[in-house]
């Protein structure tokens, strides 16, 4: 049996980011630098609380659902940050 780790997970296309809030972009793009909720509320002065509403939004909103999900949506975020610096 295959791990959950290594099975296959193509994350959303990420020209739709018009789909996040500008608010939701911000705590996106803390969560790829692997900031926790508290380190994000505190760059952002807000609560963490508030950062993990959010957070549940970005995940929602593309259908991720599960940890290996996430960090796998994080990984491929932060690749696309990356890209569109250069």
């Amino acid at each position: 049996m295959q791990s959950l780790d290594n099975q296959h997970f193509t994350p959303p296309h990420f020209d739709d980011l018009e789909a996040l809030t500008r608010r939701e972009e911000k705590i996106l793009r803390l969560a790829t630098e692997d900031l926790s909720n508290e380190q994000i509320a505190d760059k952002l002065n807000v609560s963490s609380s508030t950062v993990k509403k959010h957070r549940e939004n970005i995940y929602r909103k593309y259908s991720i659902c599960g940890k290996i999900e996430v960090r796998h949506f994080l990984r491929r975020v932060r690749e696309f940050f990356e890209k569109s610096k250069k």
